[in-house]
């Protein structure tokens, strides 16, 4: 935690060249110039925006509304139809959750910590919890759950259950029952990392959770909800294995095979990589990567399109956003929605262009990576 810091305050120092160099990459010659070439420029938030106020790690939409979860706990709303801010809960806020379209949050209710001396630090070392349901104008508490350690995701399973996983348990409270049953999980801890909100898949009895670390790689780890079995899956490019090599942004289950899911991954350090890939056991393919390439000085540097979310399309195929660039994929070659510049709503920095999804502008990757405005995808219901 204490290099983490270190190197959040250097990247804070650097966000400058950052964004000099995401506006360049967007203006630079392509040396091919029939190729279609990515907008990777980064919007400026303004200074009253609730994105920055509260540093916007998710975003869903639910109950007519958009719920953003801020990285210092925060949770405010806005009305689809209308540019109405409520400000539910100033602090406290770990994760949402949506089922069904209904929306659900992990928020304590009391944090212990430990004292550490060198640097002077306090560390969550758990405390109570309670997952709260949206209904209908009021969030309405669970029983309270009381933990040793803190939580690391929240999932809404389809028979309404709350499912709360952190590093060594999985705590489960059935719909309509006010008491918590919680279960060791058996295997490997969860990765080392920095706190960060986790892309989160369950398919069938699998919880799939995906870290985004920035700079320094990701990770991917499946709980078994019946047996209790966690591990972090190591897959395969071929031959060349990837153990938290990529910074993960999305999960979803693969509409085109059941079996398998699909992660996207995407990175803006300096220059810019990311890919679509689809997970089947411990063997992994590249299912769509786009290269171009700028000139820089006397040099063609060559250079993937980064890819910050996946979501589901119904009734078929699947959304994937890029700085720029919204893709939907139904077939294998992905058609391509260059994006408008952003309107601000309401402090709101958003892009409505096509219908079914937001796409919201938020600055949470700058806390791991010179990624300047990211976009976050936000399906309707």
């Amino acid at each position: 935690m204490v290099v983490f810091r270190m190197r959040r305050t250097a990247l804070r120092q650097w966000q400058a060249v950052c964004l000099c160099f995401l506006a360049f990459v967007g203006c630079a010659r392509d040396p091919d110039a029939g190729a279609s070439k990515p907008k990777l420029v980064s919007y400026d938030l303004p200074s009253e925006n609730p994105v920055r106020e509260i540093g916007a790690t998710q975003a869903l939409a639910a109950a007519g509304r958009l719920w953003l979860v801020g990285r210092g706990g925060g949770l405010a709303s806005f009305g689809l139809e209308g540019d109405f801010r409520n400000g539910t809960f100033a602090s406290d806020v770990l994760f949402a959750a949506k089922s069904g379209g209904t929306l659900w949050v992990l928020r304590s209710t009391e944090v212990r910590y430990r004292e550490v001396e060198d640097p002077p630090t306090r560390i969550p070392i758990g405390g109570t919890f309670v997952v709260s349901k949206w209904a209908g104008g009021a969030f309405e508490d669970s029983a309270p759950l009381r933990l040793s350690e803190m939580p690391t995701a929240l999932a809404i399973s389809q028979d309404g259950s709350r499912l709360v996983v952190s590093p060594s348990r999985i705590s489960n409270l059935p719909g309509g029952s006010r008491r918590w049953t919680s279960r060791k999980l058996k295997g490997p801890a969860e990765p080392l990392h920095p706190p960060s909100t986790p892309a989160i898949a369950m398919i069938g009895d699998d919880l799939y959770l995906g870290f985004n670390f920035g700079e320094f790689g990701g990770g991917l780890r499946k709980v078994s909800l019946s047996t209790g079995v966690a591990r972090n899956i190591v897959y395969k490019y071929g031959q060349t294995p990837c153990q938290g090599c990529e910074p993960i942004t999305g999960i979803i289950a693969d509409p085109a095979s059941p079996d398998c899911i699909l992660i996207s991954a995407g990175l803006i350090h300096m220059m810019s990589w990311g890919r679509i890939s689809q997970i089947c056991g411990d063997r992994a393919t590249v299912k769509f990567e786009k290269t171009f390439t700028v000139d820089w000085g006397r040099k063609s540097i060559e250079m993937t399109v980064p890819f910050f979310g996946i979501a589901a399309a119904p009734p078929g195929g699947f959304w994937a956003i890029a700085p720029g660039t919204l893709y939907r994929f139904e077939g294998q070659d992905p058609k391509e929605y260059p994006l408008s510049e952003p309107k601000t709503a309401d402090g709101l920095v958003i892009n409505r262009d096509l219908p079914g999804v937001i796409i919201v502008y938020t600055n949470a990757n700058q806390a791991f990576s010179l990624s300047g405005t990211t976009p976050m995808l936000v399906p309707l219901d």
